[in-house]
């Protein structure tokens, strides 16, 4: 896990064919592989639940995916709330200090994702939107931070040149 906000609970907010999204800052430059998103389904039916981290322009998010990843709805828990593992197929590289976002939809007008939020606003590094209609603009949702972790690799980013070892025998 490297970037993530974990405080909060359940929700009564929901996305169907309205999607939501949060955005965070990267706290280091690595390769997102992943998210968790706190979350339970209501209804059962034959879609996906469709994650995806997204670019943002300013402080709100745009349409433009970098990586995303689908998990079965109907694998999604009815009864409780529970941290859920998309991983992106095509992983991208995000940068330290540029805010990025989690985007969740779902295609399908009659079942509901609820994303454990916290109303009190207490996450730094972004904010929580809802977006209407594919492609029009997201809408601030004031005070509202949704749960989520990010996943990835910093491997490939470490500077090894100026990195000295010792091993104690």
């Amino acid at each position: 896990m490297i970037d993530r906000f974990t405080s909060g609970s359940s929700s009564s907010r929901y996305f169907t064919s309205l999607s939501q999204a949060q955005t965070f800052t990267a706290s280091k430059t690595y390769k997102i592989t992943g998210v968790r998103l706190y979350v339970k389904r209501s209804g059962t039916y034959p879609t996906a639940l469709v994650v995806a981290a997204i670019t943002t322009a300013g402080e709100y998010p745009n349409d433009q995916i970098l990586c995303s990843g689908a998990k079965l709805f109907n694998s999604l828990s009815s009864a409780i709330y529970r941290w859920e593992q998309i991983n992106f197929s095509s992983p991208t590289t995000l940068m330290a200090g540029k805010k990025y976002a989690i985007w969740g939809y779902i295609n399908q007008t009659n079942g509901k994702v609820y994303w454990g939020e916290n109303s009190s606003d207490q996450y730094p590094g972004g904010q929580a939107f809802k977006q209407v209609e594919s492609g029009q603009p997201f809408s601030l949702l004031d005070g509202i931070d949704f749960m989520f972790e990010t996943y990835g690799d910093i491997r490939k980013f470490i500077n090894n040149k100026n990195m000295n070892f010792s091993w104690n025998k």
